[in-house]
Protein backbone atom coordinates (compact mmCIF):
# COMPACT_ATOMS: atom_id res chain seq x y z
CA UNK A 1 0.00 0.00 0.00
CA UNK A 2 2.67 2.55 0.75
CA UNK A 3 4.26 2.17 -2.32
CA UNK A 4 1.15 2.94 -4.24
CA UNK A 5 1.75 6.27 -3.05
CA UNK A 6 4.94 7.05 -3.20
CA UNK A 7 4.86 7.54 -6.96
CA UNK A 8 1.82 10.07 -6.85
CA UNK A 9 4.15 12.04 -4.18
CA UNK A 10 6.96 12.41 -6.04
CA UNK A 11 4.61 13.98 -8.88
CA UNK A 12 2.93 16.25 -6.42
CA UNK A 13 6.16 17.50 -5.50
CA UNK A 14 6.88 17.84 -9.31
CA UNK A 15 4.19 20.71 -8.80
CA UNK A 16 2.94 19.37 -12.29
CA UNK A 17 -1.17 20.01 -11.95
CA UNK A 18 -1.43 17.22 -15.15
CA UNK A 19 0.25 14.38 -13.16
CA UNK A 20 -1.22 15.48 -9.47
CA UNK A 21 -5.13 15.79 -11.44
CA UNK A 22 -4.12 12.08 -12.88
CA UNK A 23 -3.45 10.86 -9.01
CA UNK A 24 -6.53 12.40 -7.87
CA UNK A 25 -8.78 10.97 -10.50
CA UNK A 26 -7.28 7.68 -10.25
CA UNK A 27 -7.71 7.81 -6.49
CA UNK A 28 -10.97 8.40 -6.70
CA UNK A 29 -11.94 5.88 -9.03
CA UNK A 30 -10.63 3.68 -6.50
CA UNK A 31 -12.36 4.37 -4.11
CA UNK A 32 -15.39 4.77 -6.00
CA UNK A 33 -14.73 0.80 -6.58
CA UNK A 34 -14.52 0.10 -3.36
CA UNK A 35 -18.27 1.91 -2.63
CA UNK A 36 -17.00 5.17 -1.13
CA UNK A 37 -18.71 7.62 -3.25
CA UNK A 38 -18.39 10.34 -0.64
CA UNK A 39 -14.56 10.07 -0.59
CA UNK A 40 -14.71 9.59 -4.41
CA UNK A 41 -16.30 12.39 -4.88
CA UNK A 42 -13.77 14.77 -3.11
CA UNK A 43 -10.96 13.38 -5.29
CA UNK A 44 -12.50 13.63 -8.50
CA UNK A 45 -13.48 17.19 -7.44
CA UNK A 46 -9.35 17.86 -6.69
CA UNK A 47 -8.60 16.31 -9.90
CA UNK A 48 -10.76 19.04 -12.14
CA UNK A 49 -10.12 21.98 -9.66
CA UNK A 50 -6.36 21.30 -11.09
CA UNK A 51 -7.44 20.16 -14.58
CA UNK A 52 -10.86 21.58 -15.58
CA UNK A 53 -10.94 20.26 -19.10
CA UNK A 54 -10.29 16.13 -17.66
CA UNK A 55 -13.58 14.79 -19.48
CA UNK A 56 -12.57 11.39 -17.82
CA UNK A 57 -12.50 12.94 -14.33
CA UNK A 58 -16.32 14.71 -15.02
CA UNK A 59 -17.39 10.84 -15.92
CA UNK A 60 -16.33 9.66 -12.93
CA UNK A 61 -17.77 12.47 -10.78
CA UNK A 62 -21.08 11.73 -12.80
CA UNK A 63 -20.87 8.65 -11.46
CA UNK A 64 -20.07 9.33 -7.89
CA UNK A 65 -23.06 12.15 -7.60
CA UNK A 66 -25.32 9.21 -9.37
CA UNK A 67 -24.69 7.21 -6.06
CA UNK A 68 -25.43 9.75 -3.68
CA UNK A 69 -28.38 10.21 -5.43
CA UNK A 70 -27.62 13.66 -6.94
CA UNK A 71 -29.08 12.67 -10.21
CA UNK A 72 -29.04 16.29 -11.68
CA UNK A 73 -25.45 17.31 -10.72
CA UNK A 74 -24.41 14.11 -12.26
CA UNK A 75 -26.28 14.54 -15.98
CA UNK A 76 -24.38 17.84 -15.92
CA UNK A 77 -21.23 16.35 -15.04
CA UNK A 78 -21.77 13.87 -17.72
CA UNK A 79 -22.54 16.58 -20.05
CA UNK A 80 -19.57 18.78 -19.06
CA UNK A 81 -17.60 15.33 -20.13
CA UNK A 82 -19.12 15.49 -23.08
CA UNK A 83 -18.99 18.84 -23.93
CA UNK A 84 -14.87 18.46 -23.13
CA UNK A 85 -14.66 15.17 -25.09
CA UNK A 86 -17.66 14.34 -27.39
CA UNK A 87 -16.74 10.45 -28.14
CA UNK A 88 -16.26 9.63 -24.79
CA UNK A 89 -18.31 6.31 -24.82
CA UNK A 90 -18.48 5.87 -21.61
CA UNK A 91 -20.39 9.19 -20.29
CA UNK A 92 -22.82 8.70 -23.20
CA UNK A 93 -23.84 5.34 -21.35
CA UNK A 94 -23.71 6.66 -18.49
CA UNK A 95 -25.83 9.82 -19.14
CA UNK A 96 -28.38 7.16 -21.18
CA UNK A 97 -28.51 5.10 -17.58
CA UNK A 98 -29.43 8.11 -15.64
CA UNK A 99 -31.78 9.27 -17.49
CA UNK A 100 -33.74 5.91 -17.79
CA UNK A 101 -33.56 5.97 -14.50
CA UNK A 102 -34.98 9.08 -14.46
CA UNK A 103 -37.87 8.14 -17.10
CA UNK A 104 -36.50 10.74 -19.46
CA UNK A 105 -37.33 7.64 -22.77
CA UNK A 106 -36.16 9.32 -25.69
CA UNK A 107 -33.04 11.10 -24.21
CA UNK A 108 -32.15 7.88 -22.73
CA UNK A 109 -32.83 6.29 -25.83
CA UNK A 110 -30.69 9.03 -28.20
CA UNK A 111 -27.78 8.75 -25.39
CA UNK A 112 -27.34 4.91 -25.94
CA UNK A 113 -27.60 5.48 -29.71
CA UNK A 114 -24.60 7.39 -29.20
CA UNK A 115 -22.97 5.30 -27.33
CA UNK A 116 -23.56 2.37 -29.46
CA UNK A 117 -22.73 4.56 -32.59
CA UNK A 118 -19.70 5.30 -30.72
CA UNK A 119 -18.57 1.49 -29.26
CA UNK A 120 -20.31 -1.07 -31.36
CA UNK A 121 -18.86 -3.84 -29.13
CA UNK A 122 -20.86 -2.47 -25.73
CA UNK A 123 -23.14 -5.70 -24.82
CA UNK A 124 -24.58 -3.86 -22.12
CA UNK A 125 -25.47 -0.91 -24.17
CA UNK A 126 -26.80 -3.16 -26.44
CA UNK A 127 -28.66 -4.58 -23.75
CA UNK A 128 -29.73 -1.74 -22.12
CA UNK A 129 -31.28 -0.20 -25.28
CA UNK A 130 -32.78 -3.33 -26.12
CA UNK A 131 -34.54 -3.97 -22.83
CA UNK A 132 -36.12 0.00 -22.44
CA UNK A 133 -37.24 0.05 -26.32
CA UNK A 134 -39.76 -3.33 -24.86
CA UNK A 135 -40.49 -1.21 -21.75
CA UNK A 136 -41.86 1.43 -24.14
CA UNK A 137 -43.30 -0.69 -26.94
CA UNK A 138 -41.30 -0.60 -29.23
CA UNK A 139 -39.28 -3.95 -28.83
CA UNK A 140 -39.09 -4.84 -32.58
CA UNK A 141 -36.93 -2.08 -33.01
CA UNK A 142 -34.90 -3.54 -30.61
CA UNK A 143 -34.48 -6.57 -32.46
CA UNK A 144 -31.13 -5.69 -33.75
CA UNK A 145 -29.44 -4.62 -30.51
CA UNK A 146 -30.36 -7.75 -28.80
CA UNK A 147 -28.97 -9.72 -31.71
CA UNK A 148 -25.66 -7.92 -31.42
CA UNK A 149 -25.54 -8.66 -27.66
CA UNK A 150 -25.96 -12.39 -27.76
CA UNK A 151 -23.24 -12.41 -30.59
CA UNK A 152 -20.81 -10.13 -28.12
CA UNK A 153 -21.98 -12.55 -25.42
CA UNK A 154 -23.28 -15.75 -25.87
CA UNK A 155 -23.31 -16.75 -22.32
CA UNK A 156 -24.91 -14.26 -20.86
CA UNK A 157 -28.70 -14.71 -20.11
CA UNK A 158 -29.86 -11.08 -19.79
CA UNK A 159 -29.11 -10.73 -23.23
CA UNK A 160 -30.79 -13.35 -24.69
CA UNK A 161 -33.80 -12.19 -22.44
CA UNK A 162 -33.67 -9.31 -24.67
CA UNK A 163 -33.90 -10.99 -27.65
CA UNK A 164 -36.50 -12.88 -26.77
CA UNK A 165 -38.50 -10.20 -26.00
CA UNK A 166 -37.39 -8.75 -29.17
CA UNK A 167 -38.70 -11.89 -31.37
CA UNK A 168 -41.71 -12.61 -29.68
CA UNK A 169 -43.07 -8.87 -30.01
CA UNK A 170 -41.95 -9.67 -33.77
CA UNK A 171 -44.17 -12.91 -33.77
CA UNK A 172 -41.28 -14.86 -34.46
CA UNK A 173 -42.07 -17.28 -32.35
CA UNK A 174 -39.92 -19.99 -32.73
CA UNK A 175 -37.32 -18.15 -32.55
CA UNK A 176 -38.61 -16.68 -29.00
CA UNK A 177 -39.20 -20.15 -27.62
CA UNK A 178 -35.32 -21.20 -28.07
CA UNK A 179 -34.05 -17.93 -27.20
CA UNK A 180 -36.07 -18.17 -23.81
CA UNK A 181 -34.81 -22.03 -23.46
CA UNK A 182 -31.54 -20.62 -23.89
CA UNK A 183 -31.83 -17.24 -21.18
CA UNK A 184 -32.94 -19.97 -18.52
CA UNK A 185 -30.70 -22.85 -19.42
CA UNK A 186 -27.70 -19.87 -18.29
CA UNK A 187 -29.70 -18.77 -14.77
CA UNK A 188 -31.91 -16.55 -15.84
CA UNK A 189 -34.80 -15.55 -14.04
CA UNK A 190 -37.28 -18.99 -14.02
CA UNK A 191 -40.20 -17.23 -13.58
CA UNK A 192 -39.64 -14.61 -16.29
CA UNK A 193 -38.21 -16.92 -18.76
CA UNK A 194 -40.82 -19.71 -18.03
CA UNK A 195 -43.51 -16.69 -18.49
CA UNK A 196 -42.06 -15.71 -21.90
CA UNK A 197 -41.77 -19.00 -23.18
CA UNK A 198 -45.18 -19.98 -22.42
CA UNK A 199 -46.23 -17.25 -24.36
CA UNK A 200 -44.08 -18.35 -27.40
CA UNK A 201 -45.37 -22.04 -26.98
CA UNK A 202 -49.29 -20.65 -27.06
CA UNK A 203 -48.33 -18.50 -30.22
CA UNK A 204 -47.21 -22.05 -31.48
CA UNK A 205 -50.27 -23.70 -30.54
CA UNK A 206 -48.79 -26.05 -28.05
CA UNK A 207 -51.40 -25.05 -24.73
CA UNK A 208 -50.85 -27.99 -22.90
CA UNK A 209 -47.24 -27.32 -22.45
CA UNK A 210 -48.07 -22.96 -21.97
CA UNK A 211 -50.47 -24.20 -19.22
CA UNK A 212 -48.34 -26.70 -17.44
CA UNK A 213 -45.64 -24.01 -17.24
CA UNK A 214 -47.74 -21.10 -15.91
CA UNK A 215 -50.01 -23.11 -13.58
CA UNK A 216 -46.18 -23.97 -12.00
CA UNK A 217 -45.41 -20.26 -11.53
CA UNK A 218 -49.04 -19.28 -10.28
CA UNK A 219 -48.90 -22.53 -7.46
CA UNK A 220 -45.25 -21.25 -6.65
CA UNK A 221 -47.01 -17.54 -6.34
CA UNK A 222 -50.71 -17.22 -6.91
CA UNK A 223 -50.26 -13.03 -6.42
CA UNK A 224 -47.88 -13.08 -9.78
CA UNK A 225 -50.80 -11.47 -11.80
CA UNK A 226 -49.14 -11.30 -14.94
CA UNK A 227 -48.64 -15.00 -14.62
CA UNK A 228 -52.32 -15.60 -13.63
CA UNK A 229 -53.38 -13.10 -16.79
CA UNK A 230 -51.10 -15.09 -19.11
CA UNK A 231 -53.21 -18.50 -17.64
CA UNK A 232 -56.18 -17.08 -18.37
CA UNK A 233 -55.19 -16.21 -22.31
CA UNK A 234 -53.88 -19.84 -22.87
CA UNK A 235 -57.66 -21.37 -21.05
CA UNK A 236 -59.30 -18.68 -23.48
CA UNK A 237 -57.51 -20.31 -26.48
CA UNK A 238 -57.95 -23.54 -25.29
CA UNK A 239 -61.54 -23.49 -25.07
CA UNK A 240 -61.54 -23.43 -20.96
CA UNK A 241 -64.24 -20.16 -20.95
CA UNK A 242 -64.92 -20.82 -17.30
CA UNK A 243 -61.26 -21.11 -16.47
CA UNK A 244 -60.14 -18.38 -18.41
CA UNK A 245 -62.68 -16.20 -16.23
CA UNK A 246 -61.20 -17.17 -13.17
CA UNK A 247 -57.92 -16.80 -14.01
CA UNK A 248 -58.76 -13.27 -15.64
CA UNK A 249 -60.92 -12.11 -13.21
CA UNK A 250 -58.29 -12.98 -10.32
CA UNK A 251 -55.71 -10.86 -12.48
CA UNK A 252 -58.20 -8.36 -12.21
CA UNK A 253 -58.32 -8.28 -8.34
CA UNK A 254 -54.55 -8.37 -8.34
CA UNK A 255 -54.09 -5.56 -10.36
CA UNK A 256 -57.25 -3.65 -11.30
CA UNK A 257 -55.18 -1.60 -14.10
CA UNK A 258 -54.08 -4.42 -15.96
CA UNK A 259 -55.77 -3.76 -19.18
CA UNK A 260 -55.35 -6.57 -20.74
CA UNK A 261 -57.36 -8.81 -18.28
CA UNK A 262 -60.74 -6.95 -18.99
CA UNK A 263 -60.23 -6.81 -22.57
CA UNK A 264 -59.76 -10.50 -22.47
CA UNK A 265 -62.99 -11.06 -20.02
CA UNK A 266 -65.07 -8.87 -22.94
CA UNK A 267 -63.58 -11.11 -25.77
CA UNK A 268 -64.95 -14.11 -23.42
CA UNK A 269 -67.97 -13.29 -22.61
CA UNK A 270 -68.76 -12.15 -26.15
CA UNK A 271 -67.80 -15.58 -27.31
CA UNK A 272 -70.26 -17.23 -24.59
CA UNK A 273 -73.02 -15.21 -25.92
CA UNK A 274 -73.04 -12.49 -23.01
CA UNK A 275 -72.67 -8.95 -24.62
CA UNK A 276 -73.72 -7.03 -21.87
CA UNK A 277 -70.74 -8.24 -19.55
CA UNK A 278 -68.59 -8.17 -22.29
CA UNK A 279 -69.59 -4.38 -22.78
CA UNK A 280 -69.11 -3.90 -18.78
CA UNK A 281 -65.39 -5.35 -19.08
CA UNK A 282 -64.25 -3.18 -22.30
CA UNK A 283 -65.95 -0.18 -19.91
CA UNK A 284 -63.60 -0.57 -17.80
CA UNK A 285 -60.60 -1.09 -20.08
CA UNK A 286 -61.48 2.67 -21.57
CA UNK A 287 -61.95 4.29 -17.77
CA UNK A 288 -58.42 2.97 -17.10
CA UNK A 289 -57.18 3.96 -20.67
CA UNK A 290 -59.84 6.04 -22.83
CA UNK A 291 -57.29 5.52 -26.00
CA UNK A 292 -56.96 1.19 -26.38
CA UNK A 293 -58.09 0.65 -29.43
CA UNK A 294 -58.47 -3.07 -29.05
CA UNK A 295 -61.75 -2.30 -26.62
CA UNK A 296 -62.69 0.42 -28.02
CA UNK A 297 -63.00 -2.05 -31.55
CA UNK A 298 -64.50 -4.78 -29.30
CA UNK A 299 -67.25 -2.17 -28.17
CA UNK A 300 -67.90 -1.12 -31.80
CA UNK A 301 -68.71 -4.57 -32.74
CA UNK A 302 -71.23 -5.30 -29.94
CA UNK A 303 -72.61 -2.02 -31.20
CA UNK A 304 -72.67 -2.84 -34.49
CA UNK A 305 -74.53 -6.63 -33.72
CA UNK A 306 -77.10 -4.33 -32.20
CA UNK A 307 -77.49 -2.20 -35.13
CA UNK A 308 -76.31 0.86 -33.25
CA UNK A 309 -74.50 1.86 -36.40
CA UNK A 310 -73.71 5.36 -35.20
CA UNK A 311 -71.89 4.66 -32.36
CA UNK A 312 -70.08 1.73 -33.58
CA UNK A 313 -68.88 4.51 -35.88
CA UNK A 314 -67.46 7.06 -33.24
CA UNK A 315 -65.98 4.58 -31.53
CA UNK A 316 -63.67 3.33 -34.53
CA UNK A 317 -63.26 6.76 -35.44
CA UNK A 318 -61.81 6.98 -31.89
CA UNK A 319 -59.60 3.80 -32.71
CA UNK A 320 -58.14 5.50 -35.72
CA UNK A 321 -57.65 8.91 -33.88
CA UNK A 322 -55.44 6.35 -31.54
CA UNK A 323 -53.67 4.32 -34.06
CA UNK A 324 -54.58 5.98 -37.70
CA UNK A 325 -52.83 1.96 -38.94
CA UNK A 326 -55.20 -0.45 -37.13
CA UNK A 327 -56.58 -2.94 -39.74
CA UNK A 328 -59.37 -4.20 -37.68
CA UNK A 329 -60.54 -0.99 -36.77
CA UNK A 330 -60.53 0.11 -40.43
CA UNK A 331 -62.21 -3.05 -41.99
CA UNK A 332 -64.66 -2.39 -39.18
CA UNK A 333 -65.59 1.14 -40.42
CA UNK A 334 -64.97 0.36 -44.22
CA UNK A 335 -68.12 -2.45 -43.27
CA UNK A 336 -70.04 0.36 -40.88
CA UNK A 337 -69.63 2.85 -44.11
CA UNK A 338 -70.64 0.19 -46.63
CA UNK A 339 -74.20 0.05 -45.43
CA UNK A 340 -75.10 3.20 -46.99
CA UNK A 341 -74.57 3.74 -50.72
CA UNK A 342 -73.63 7.37 -50.50
CA UNK A 343 -70.65 6.34 -48.83
CA UNK A 344 -69.54 3.39 -51.22
CA UNK A 345 -66.25 5.41 -51.69
CA UNK A 346 -65.16 6.18 -48.62
CA UNK A 347 -65.85 2.21 -47.67
CA UNK A 348 -63.52 1.46 -50.24
CA UNK A 349 -61.03 3.96 -49.46
CA UNK A 350 -60.77 2.20 -45.79
CA UNK A 351 -61.16 -1.12 -47.13
CA UNK A 352 -57.93 0.02 -49.74
CA UNK A 353 -55.82 1.61 -46.63
CA UNK A 354 -56.47 -1.59 -44.81
CA UNK A 355 -55.08 -3.55 -47.47
CA UNK A 356 -52.23 -1.73 -47.86
CA UNK A 357 -51.18 -2.11 -44.01
CA UNK A 358 -51.32 -6.24 -44.54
Amino acid sequence: MKLLHTLPLILLLTGCSQYRANYYNKRGTELWRAQQPGLALAEFRLALSLNPGMAEAYNNLGLALMDLGYDEEAVEAYRSALRLEPGLAAAHYNLAFLYDELQMVPQAIKEYENAIELEPGDALANVNLATLLHRVGRSVEGLPYARRAVALTPEDASAWMALGRSQLAGEVWADAEGAWRRSLALGGNPRTCNRNLAEALRAQGELEDAEALLRQIVREDPDDATAVLALGRVLFAAGDFAGAIEHLEQATRLRRELTEAHRLLGQVYYRLGQPDSAMASLRRVLEIDGADVAALTDMARIYRDRGRWEEAEALLVRALEARPEDVAALRALSAVAGRDAARAEEAARYAAMADALE
